[in-house]
């Protein structure tokens, strides 16, 4: 499926969702989606979409679900999202976006779930993330974020599930989640921590899944009561 095809899928105006994911698709494409008043749920995850395009998201105001992961987008289309005030679920996988990006979307009041696995992201984002009342699900997992980041996550008091895998944390890291009984699950599976702090964390989280892995590479997780 290319752009061609998209002038008349636009013209289904009743639509709720619409998948695009691994198509041709790019920004002349979504030129011509653009009188969707009803779309709920896109999913345009490895098409060919560039920042350019993503004006053309700006008006569909009643997304609730948007999938952009391994595209070509960047920092500099994220304003193109801010007006998305319903958003619930948005992923960002494997794309440029960085800190300075994702930093925005504290305005984005609704949104529960935010994936950003394979992406720059050191962590310095979550200060502004903290402010988004309701986020339950955030896949952090082989970014760049770092034990100094996870100051935050004790006062995302929404959080649920925090997903860490593969990225460079440590058993410092761990220390500042010892408070953190508001998160059901702990996924450390890659991360560089030792057996020895999952199991102090997990006396300190009684109630929290923690999955992890050690030396032998085995996968290991305990399930809350």
């Amino acid at each position: 499926i290319t752009d061609n095809a998209m002038a008349d899928v636009g013209k289904l105006t009743q639509l709720e969702a619409l998948n695009l994911g691994a198509t041709n698709i790019g920004d002349g494409g979504l030129a011509q989606l653009t009188e969707l008043p009803h779309l709920q749920r896109l999913v345009l995850a490895n098409s060919q979409l560039t920042d350019k395009g993503l004006a053309h998201l700006a008006g569909h105001k009643t997304l609730l679900d948007l999938n952009l992961s391994s595209t070509a987008i960047s920092d500099a289309g994220i304003e193109s999202l801010l007006p998305l005030g319903k958003l619930i679920s948005l992923s960002l996988a494997t794309t440029a976006v960085s800190d300075e990006g994702v930093a925005r979307f504290k305005d984005l009041r609704n949104l529960e779930s935010l994936e950003l696995s394979e992406t720059p992201i050191t962590g310095t984002c979550l200060t502004q993330l903290a402010d988004v009342p309701g986020l339950k699900n955030m896949d952090l997992s082989l970014t760049l974020v770092t034990d100094d980041a996870l100051d935050q996550i004790n006062h995302m008091e929404s959080l649920r599930d925090l997903n860490l895998s593969g990225a460079p944390i440590t058993d410092a890291g761990l220390k500042k989640l010892h408070d953190s009984r508001h998160l059901e699950r702990i996924d450390l599976f890659g991360t560089r921590v030792s057996e020895d702090a999952v199991a102090i964390l997990r006396k300190a989280l009684p109630d929290t899944e923690i999955v992890a892995t050690f030396d032998d590479g085995a996968r290991e997780g305990t399930s809350a009561p």
